[in-house]
């Protein structure tokens, strides 16, 4: 799984809605190729300084997401979930399994509404049950939070369980409006 450069310029243009908040990434998320995100400063400046570009060109696997949330974009706290440790998530659960359900797991359950803004770079495709998915990622998400997913839709065959249209999330905005969902 990896920030597509799409995704990373949503991430910077929301840099207000993300300093100070607490993040959730669905998967460790590996970075854009640096030859993208040379040609991203070169297009947008105004939203990835020479600094910020240089800060990033140091980064590894590991610590990219933390370098970008956190020292760039200024967030409070970053974690993840994955459904194993592999990759190093700070949580580590299978989406298809209801978090809420408190005999399931008292760590996760305890999490409710922790969240202000949840990033997915390609996990819902994979996962077999899409509705307790998203109803994991409404319990998580804090009111009027952010879920922004970038996932494969028309033209991705062959990848994950599923292929989405924007009309999902246009579903999930009108059955969820006490939250913001930006598709990058």
């Amino acid at each position: 799984m990896g920030i597509t450069i799409s995704q990373f310029g949503v991430f910077l243009s929301l840099r207000e809605k993300i300093r100070d908040k607490k993040i959730l990434s669905i998967g460790v998320q590996f970075p854009p190729k640096h030859t993208e995100l040379v040609a991203f400063h070169k297009n947008f400046p105004e939203l990835l300084s020479k600094s910020d570009l240089n800060l990033l060109s140091q980064t590894t696997f590991k610590n990219f997401q933390t370098v970008l949330f956190k020292s760039i974009l200024g967030a409070k706290d970053l974690n993840s979930i994955d459904i194993s440790a592999d990759e190093g998530a700070n949580y580590i659960w299978n989406m298809n399994k209801d978090i809420s359900a408190e005999s399931i797991s008292k760590e996760l359950a305890g999490l409710g509404s922790s969240f202000d803004f949840i990033y997915d770079s390609g996990t819902m495709e994979h996962v077999s049950d899409v509705k307790a998915y998203l109803k994991n990622i409404f319990y998580l998400l804090k009111p009027n939070g952010i879920y922004c997913p970038a996932v494969p839709c028309s033209g991705y065959l062959e990848h994950g369980f599923f292929i989405f249209t924007y009309l999902l999330c246009k579903y999930v905005s009108c059955k969820f409006p006490q939250y913001r969902i930006i598709i990058s």
